[in-house]
């Protein structure tokens, strides 16, 4: 089934993305070809069906895919209802920071260089939240160049669905598949919740829900900045309600000692 893109960047365009409803799209939601650059901040990219194998509809595709030699920078993004979520692909290159994917049909997040390239990706304060195969993939085969980390990133409810248990054709089915990872991309301070794994109902490293808060808290901060990400089923089910604020209570000299007189 062949479908329609909402924005493409083609061969070498330099674009922004920034503060669209991209919606129902039956490909991708924003891809980036060769030799393009991007700034994208800010959207929010609903598949809204989650179309799946030859069905017509919306979320067939990546809700972000950057590919060959792009550049981009990916920050504040709501995707979901997708069939995968972002992904760095080949030769791309790329900063995500900052998004929410949400309601994946496979994969949230993947670094993946096709066996032939060298991808570069650097992942930091997302959160991927109810996916059917793994939170995240990193398969990079070989160590030069920078290729990125995978840091303080918050993966929820992941490796749901069982028919992806044999890890064929996506990933190993866990929060985060290290396929391949070289020497030099830091894995770390990653927040892990009420994930699964194959065969079993629980995830063997996953925090308890009050650690798991805890560990939330320098993360929202983040968050909290893209008005967007206020719009997800993650932020409604899980964001700290606001504290009301302590009201002072007024100081009065009614019953204070005199000076000079020992209290009784």
């Amino acid at each position: 089934v062949v479908g329609i893109m909402g924005i493409a960047g083609r061969e070498r365009s330099n674009i922004i993305v920034r503060d669209n409803r991209i919606f129902r799209n039956s490909w991708d939601g924003i891809a980036l070809y060769r030799g393009s650059q991007a700034v994208i901040e800010g959207n929010i990219i609903d598949g809204v069906d989650l179309a799946r194998g030859n069905q017509v509809g919306g979320g067939r595709g990546v809700g972000i895919g950057l590919t060959w030699n792009s550049f981009a920078t990916v920050r504040g993004n709501l995707v979901r209802n997708y069939w995968k979520g972002i992904g760095v692909f080949v030769d791309a290159q790329a900063t995500i920071e900052e998004n929410v994917i949400e309601h994946m049909a496979t994969w949230g997040l993947t670094l993946w260089d096709a066996g032939e390239g060298l991808p570069s990706g650097t992942f930091r304060r997302n959160v991927v939240y109810k996916t059917g195969a793994c939170g995240a993939s990193i398969a990079r085969g070989r160590s030069e160049l920078n290729p990125g980390q995978f840091v303080q990133n918050v993966l929820v409810s992941t490796a749901q669905d069982p028919k992806y248990d044999s890890g064929e054709p996506y990933c190993l089915q866990v929060p985060i598949d290290q396929h391949g990872v070289p020497e030099n991309f830091p894995i770390s301070a990653n927040v892990l919740f009420q994930n699964r794994e194959a065969g079993q109902a629980r995830y063997r490293d996953d925090l308890p829900r009050a650690a798991f808060e805890a560990r939330m808290q320098p993360i929202w901060n983040a968050l909290d900045r893209w008005p967007r990400l206020s719009k997800s089923d993650f932020w409604r089910t899980f964001h700290p309600e606001p504290k009301e604020p302590v009201e002072a209570v007024p100081q009065t000299n009614e019953g204070a000692t005199p000076t000079g007189d020992p209290p009784n």
